[in-house]
């Protein structure tokens, strides 16, 4: 029997992971998941792990009133601004946003050491508007991980460099190619896309590990049968849903 292990939300795009017992969603993704992301002023394209690698030490908490900026055990706390609507890149569409400029932005600036500011997503209801292109719930297995940290030889590779929202233990299909949907707790997730694997998984695994060089995208490349560097699935939900850590997982 396959079973939930972890669920893991990112409030801020490319942000750190906030661990949770139980998941509440839609069509559209998890409930709290990515809902901020930050751009730049000049360009206005959405900065990415690519762009700056210190991006996964932060996470965001916000209410009406105020946003919370953590990093490590640092919480600062802003009160919200006038906010402004802009449209911003966000790979190749353009997505409508609440800024937040002024001295919220200024305060992540300083951090990462770059101009930035930050957004939120304006529309909950229309996934063609969020920061998610292929598919808004991201899922891996145990089993597929801990065989590649075999692979590769570098002691355990962290679930953090694939940023996943749910971990299971194993899919129980030899080819994740194979999988076509996945039931939780009796909701149904569709499989949108096999994650393709880019650089921001190399730039995480030298962080996390300490490690100068990742050969982590080659090996999934050859493990895939020079197929791309495939690990991990995109799903949507077919309807509103509720899910658990140790929910049993059905793979079809």
């Amino acid at each position: 029997m396959n079973n939930v292990l972890k669920l893991i939300h990112h409030p801020l795009k490319s942000g750190a992971g906030v661990y949770s017992d139980i998941f509440h969603g839609n069509k559209n993704g998890i409930t709290g998941d990515r809902l901020f992301c930050l751009f730049c002023p000049e360009t206005k394209k959405f900065i990415s792990l690519r762009d700056n690698s210190k991006l996964e030490d932060i996470t965001i908490e916000n209410n009406e009133f105020s946003v919370s900026i953590i990093i490590g055990d640092i919480k600062e706390n802003f009160g919200v601004e006038k906010k402004s609507v802009d449209t911003i890149k966000v790979w190749s569409r353009n997505v409508e946003v609440d800024t937040y400029k002024g001295i919220v932005s200024d305060y992540i600036s300083s951090y990462l050491k770059m101009n930035v500011c930050l957004a939120k997503v304006s529309s909950f209801t229309d996934y063609k508007q969020s920061f998610m292109d292929t598919g808004p719930i991201h899922i891996i297995s145990q089993r597929s991980l801990d065989s590649l940290s075999r692979h590769i030889g570098l002691g355990e590779i962290p679930t953090s460099i694939f940023r996943p929202n749910i971990v299971v233990s194993d899919f129980g299909f030899e080819n994740e190619n194979d999988i076509k949907k996945i039931v939780i707790n009796d909701f149904v997730f569709n499989v949108t896309e096999v994650t393709e694997r880019c650089d921001a998984v190399s730039i995480l695994h030298r962080k996390l590990q300490s490690i100068s060089d990742s050969p982590i995208l080659d090996i999934l490349d050859e493990l895939n049968d020079f197929d791309g560097a495939k690990f991990g699935l995109y799903l949507r939900s077919e309807t509103d849903f509720c899910i658990h850590i140790n929910d049993v997982v059905e793979v079809m």
